[in-house]
């Protein structure tokens, strides 16, 4: 037995289940498919609209992070990168 199937459902997916008891059509189900995505993207943005408020982050911040290079280099990276410098200065 898996441990998805050993999990109890949660309360929305028992609300779909009762709510869809018989099939839909293909064209129901697609709509059905992007009304959840959508309500999906609604409950995403409305929680980072709140993180934003509650940090002082400002369309500004978010365009300044798009700008940024905060990467963190490996350190095989960083080593291949000493290796050419160290090579070059030879």
């Amino acid at each position: 037995m898996t441990a998805s199937l050993k999990q109890p459902l949660t309360n929305a997916q028992l609300e779909i289940l009762g709510l869809f008891s018989e099939n839909l059509s293909e064209q129901d189900m697609k709509d059905l498919h992007q009304w959840l995505l959508e309500f999906r993207y609604r409950r995403l943005q409305n929680t980072l609209n709140q993180v934003a408020d509650e940090k002082g982050w400002t369309e500004k911040t978010f365009e300044e992070w798009g700008k940024a290079h905060l990467r963190t280099t490996y350190k095989s990276q960083q080593q291949h990168l000493k290796r050419a410098a160290d090579e070059g200065s030879h």
